[in-house]
């Protein structure tokens, strides 16, 4: 009732739509968050980061697989964007092994835990990823990047 008194106050405030949307997707009502976030992305040009990421994580919680094509676009944009972003690329490689992409899954899942710090579990899964990837493509060049990263001495 707060949020919807605000949005009535201040009906073009995209952060009072995101919010909206934010409070019913942990309220489990993921479909009603995906119009109130989708509403903020749109207020904002759609380039976003983070709430391209809060509205692909509605997207896919809806598990309608018409929307799951949706949430990958965004959160692919949202990582371009915003490349330290580890929920989104969490987010992405769900997306990916729903999407059976699972090569690519594995890389996205790597590059969050390579950005969070834990480089030894970005080194398994990027491991995983380069046996299926075709040697050369950029994704291949990325995983073999992280499974061949060293950890400086000083840290």
């Amino acid at each position: 009732a707060d949020v919807d008194a605000l949005i009535k106050e201040q009906p073009n405030n995209p952060y009072f739509w995101e919010l909206k949307g934010n409070l019913q997707f942990w309220q489990g009502q993921h479909r009603d968050s995906v119009i109130n976030l989708r509403k903020a992305n749109q207020m904002l040009g759609g380039n976003e980061p983070l709430i391209q990421t809060h509205l692909a994580q509605s997207l896919l919680a809806t598990e309608d697989p018409a929307m799951l094509d949706e949430g990958i676009a965004l959160l692919r944009r949202a990582v371009v964007t915003d490349g330290d972003n580890p929920t989104a690329y969490s987010l992405l490689a769900k997306g990916l092994y729903n999407k059976g992409q699972l090569p690519q899954a594995d890389l996205a899942a790597a590059q969050a835990h390579f950005i969070s710090g834990d480089v030894k579990q970005a080194q398994i899964f990027a491991k995983r990823a380069q046996v299926k990837l075709q040697r050369g493509t950029p994704d291949w060049i990325k995983s073999e990047d992280i499974v061949t990263y060293k950890i400086p001495k000083d840290q």
